[in-house]
């Protein structure tokens, strides 16, 4: 593989870089800026494009107008709930009232809107921690579609009884189906259209990793009663993981240090025989990346050196994985694209400073505006709605563009478990 190229090295390379990020973030953001989206979701939807414009809105004052336009937009979604338009229609953290509801305390957060969400979302609450229960213990745990994405945004709120029950209720419910699995480490296979039924998903998007980092944001936050058994079951599941890493082989194209998947019924006899796992993107959603990001944070939490130290180590090794036969990214959108990858690499250089991922950063936001180039002329993602996408459209590359014009936290990372 090769090795990183760091465009800091070259001052006039990094400011052409600068340069060209700008007129790309303008060119997309005139594109989208009055756009609505075909549905109401988080990820794909209106929700998403009031996260995009309002953290846009904090990038310069020239941008002002789109908090205008976030704050109107989220007053329309929340007056449409009781109507047949209205998309959201699930408890769902991507695409339902989950979703919503961590948007809206977001901006109460940001003292964006006045509103007193113990009082005015109650009912939705209890009907989110319901149908989040019901589908956890029918073992739809993962973060995105699952009961896990619930438990996140309850973990958002301001800290009451009644929320509070809700997250203790939900994280025993997700520890009582991880109990189920043989090895008593796993979430079960919640089966959507896209999972594979011969496997346990170990994704930070659709898997073991996403809720780890979720169970772990609610150990980090405190004030529940089984927080001692989020932390026995983190070590453990940590341990398991650890033990899973493998040494990557480039002449035969395997390298992932960690598995994106693990058969149903692989035993640990049967598990620790294999000397290489099949090759897995390099992305936001799987491989690798997901697992540096809980290294850290865990190996941070718990004060473990050589945690921080199997993080560090196996995070650099991912910033020479550059082509598209290493790491399966083609396009500029977040989820498995190139700009994703430039979000990830900068939230790994905030949290740990090496220039290693400094430099990985730059490499993947160069690539993010080479395939704009191509991308933009060609319309290539409006035959598909997506251009109104946080993840998998303009939206969600232009927040990785805006993230790259400012010093300012933008806050759009959080929705997106890079916080």
């Amino acid at each position: 593989m090769n090795s990183p190229v760091n465009l800091l090295t070259e001052p006039r390379l990094h400011d052409e870089l600068q340069q060209r990020t700008e007129e790309c973030f303008r060119h997309i953001h005139a594109l989208i800026d009055r756009q609505r989206a075909l549905e109401d979701s988080l990820f794909t939807g209106n929700l998403g494009l009031v996260v995009y414009h309002y953290c846009i809105s904090l990038l310069k004052d020239q941008y002002i107008h789109n908090r205008a336009f976030a704050l109107e937009l989220i007053e329309q979604l929340v007056n449409d709930l009781s109507t047949p338009g209205s998309t959201l229609n699930s408890y769902q953290y991507s695409g339902g009232l989950a979703g919503l509801g961590a948007v809206l305390q977001f901006l109460v957060d940001e003292k964006a809107i006045d509103a007193d969400m113990d009082d005015d979302f109650q009912v939705i609450d209890e009907s989110i921690f319901e149908h989040a229960l019901d589908q956890i213990n029918k073992g739809y745990v993962e973060y995105m579609h699952g009961g896990a994405g619930a438990l996140l945004y309850f973990n958002m709120r301001n800290p009451n009884e009644i929320i509070t029950h809700y997250k203790e209720q939900l994280v025993t419910a997700i520890l009582n189906q991880v109990k189920e699995d043989p090895l008593g480490i796993r979430i079960p296979r919640g089966q959507y259209v896209w999972t594979k039924n011969d496997d346990y998903d170990l994704s930070l998007s659709h898997g073991l990793c996403g809720v780890m980092l979720i169970l772990l944001s609610v150990l980090e936050k405190g004030g529940i009663k089984n927080a001692g058994q989020i932390n026995s079951y983190l070590q453990a599941a940590t341990t398991f993981m650890v033990n899973l890493k493998r040494e990557i082989k480039n002449e035969t194209g395997n390298y992932s240090f960690f598995p994106s998947y693990l058969p149903v019924k692989s035993t640990i006899d049967e598990i620790n025989r294999l000397a290489h796992w099949p090759d897995s993107r390099l992305a936001w959603c799987y491989g690798d990346l997901g697992w540096v990001i809980y290294f850290y944070r865990f190996g941070e939490y718990t004060n473990n050196e050589e945690l921080l130290k199997l993080a560090e180590a196996t995070g650099i090794a991912t910033t020479y994985r550059k082509t598209l036969e290493e790491t399966y990214s083609s396009t500029s959108h977040f989820c498995h694209g190139h700009s994703g990858l430039a979000a990830v690499y900068k939230h790994l250089y905030m949290i740990s400073r090496r220039p290693e991922y400094k430099a990985a950063c730059d490499y993947w936001l160069h690539n993010t505006i080479c395939a704009l180039n191509d991308e933009l002329p060609t319309g290539f993602y409006k035959p598909k709605n997506l251009e109104t996408s946080l993840l998998e459209g303009l939206a969600g590359v232009n927040l990785v563009l805006s993230s790259f014009l400012t010093d300012r936290d933008l806050k759009w990372q959080k929705f997106m478990l890079l916080s």
